[in-house]
């Protein structure tokens, strides 16, 4: 999240800052680079799905160095990996995208890799699959979130119940899809939230 989020789009917000997962100041990075992208960076957020319930906004995009977890760690360092700093108000927090196609803005003759198919690029990880669990740390004892790249954690998930196979849909945009069958709640005598099928619910990845 860029400090335009906290000062402009939210300026009355108290704890802004931390309430947004941290603020990334571009201007402070000794390896943030615009080169190869027009507008100075700055474009439209590609949010197909979310268009549909009136959300969107710009980010300024860029190149960086990018390490996930603390400083030091053993997790790789990736160089030249595509951000975009976000600022509005319609998605608080940042995310990190997870598919393994590449981007680009108004050339597609340049690809530019995502995190993951840097990942594989450079054979950090056996294959582009990802497997990612919640966790609940609010539980005695706590079960912490997990994030997996090129295979999974067999001891996050019960085999038995676990689907073996997915396929994608053939539009980039929307290729993660999910059909909930039914949702119901624990409560004696109480009607079932969805009763009927939903098949085109769309998973941001």
């Amino acid at each position: 999240m860029l400090p335009e989020g906290c000062t402009l789009a939210a300026p009355n917000v108290t704890g802004c800052p931390q309430d947004r997962g941290g603020l990334f100041f571009r201007n402070q990075s000794s390896t943030w680079s615009t080169e190869r992208i027009a507008n100075n960076g700055l474009f439209s957020l590609s949010t197909f799905e979310e268009n549909r319930l009136g959300l969107g906004g710009n980010a300024f995009y860029g190149f960086d160095t990018v390490q996930l977890g603390y400083v030091g760690s053993e997790s790789p360092t990736l160089e030249g990996q595509l951000i975009a700093g976000i600022a509005g108000y319609d998605f608080w927090l940042g995310s990190l995208g997870m598919s393994p196609l590449t981007f680009n803005f108004t050339d597609t003759g340049d690809p530019i890799p995502s995190y993951l198919g840097s990942l594989r690029e450079q054979k950090l990880v056996g294959s582009t699959s990802w497997a990612y669990t919640a966790g609940a740390s609010y539980r005695d004892p706590p079960i912490y979130g997990s994030l997996t790249f090129g295979g999974s954690d067999e001891l996050r998930y019960d085999k038995g119940q676990a689907l073996s196979k997915i396929p994608f849909g053939a539009d980039s945009s929307r290729d993660l899809l999910v059909g909930l069958q039914s949702i119901t709640y624990d409560t004696h005598g109480s009607p079932p939230l969805l009763a009927e099928g939903i098949y085109a619910l769309s998973i941001r990845w």
